[in-house]
């Protein structure tokens, strides 16, 4: 029990109040109240998650996912899921989970916003509102002429993801660098890629010449018997 400063006897602190009261001399002194800090911010001071995740500038993810008709999207999620395994040494499949990213693509997204939380990341992501809008995204490659062409803006939330992730690395490594170079095969892969995407979109409003869905369905489609 703290003793008075005034005559030196043991203050007490009344059944209602927020003071010590010296019965002595009434002497009275506020109580200083520790902060409470959540079960939650504690974590995050005691360990952080100083994991890095994957190294791309946000123009590579655009150009690649576009110039691959969507396919980058599974090298994307992968790389990451990796990252995450590396990491915490979880027992799953980072190949199966970027296969079939539209069943994982919400949990990986909340890894990455939390994950750059938890080292100063501030900003108000939903990680529910980029996987919506990247699932129906997708989907829209199933649709009719010339609405599936809007399944090229697929990588809008990787893009995103990829912001978040670029600050979050640099954050926890002073030396990080964006990787902004292009590779010999990924330069091929944009050319080769871009022109298929060109002469796509050229087919779908060329009187005569449409085609129904995306380029790797309506090639999938004229293998089937008549």
């Amino acid at each position: 029990m703290k003793k008075c400063p005034a005559c030196n006897m043991e203050m007490e602190k009344p059944k209602f109040g927020s003071e010590l009261v010296c019965k002595n001399c009434g002497y009275r002194e506020k109580i200083q109240k520790e902060p409470v800090i959540k079960s939650e911010e504690k974590k995050a001071e005691a360990e952080p998650l100083q994991m890095e995740l994957f190294n791309a500038s946000p123009l590579k993810v655009a150009l690649l996912s576009v110039c691959t008709l969507g396919l980058f999207h599974i090298y994307w999620f992968y790389r990451n899921w990796s990252c995450v395994q590396k990491k915490t040494g979880e027992k799953f499949s980072p190949g199966a989970r970027a296969l079939f990213y539209v069943f994982f693509c919400y949990g990986l997204f909340k890894r990455i916003i939390n994950t750059a939380k938890s080292n100063g990341y501030t900003g108000n992501d939903s990680p529910g509102t980029f996987a919506a809008i990247l699932i129906i995204l997708s989907l829209m490659g199933r649709a009719e002429d010339p609405y599936w062409l809007i399944s090229y803006l697929s990588f809008i939330p990787l893009l995103s993801m990829q912001n978040i992730i670029n600050l979050h690395n640099a954050k926890i490594n002073p030396e990080y660098k964006v990787d902004t170079k292009f590779h010999p095969k990924e330069i091929i892969i944009v050319i080769i890629g871009g022109m298929l995407v060109f002469f796509s979109i050229l087919g779908t409003f060329t009187p005569g010449q449409q085609t129904t869905g995306n380029p790797a369905q309506t090639e999938n489609t004229q293998l089937l018997p008549k």
